[in-house]
């Protein structure tokens, strides 16, 4: 088979053109890194217990089965 001019690759469709790069606001940085220190003073000084292991906490006891629910009788018409 011979190639012909468009099977061959130009130079413009093999150069990717970069984005670019956005430039957050300092005040918005600023802001979101207040806040995570703040957070972080009040979960570090022990006013703020985070509990995330109970899912996967393999000792935890289970309740039994679930009771079914019943419900009351109408009396009879």
């Amino acid at each position: 088979m011979t190639q012909t001019v468009a099977d061959e690759p130009t130079a413009a469709v093999v150069k990717r053109q970069l984005r670019p790069k956005q430039k957050n606001d300092p005040r918005y940085v600023a802001a979101a890194r207040e806040l995570r220190d703040r957070y972080l003073d009040e979960v570090n000084s022990g006013r703020f217990l985070l509990s995330g292991n109970e899912k996967y906490d393999v000792s935890r006891a289970i309740a039994g089965p679930p009771q079914a629910a019943t419900l009351p009788l109408l009396p009879a018409a």
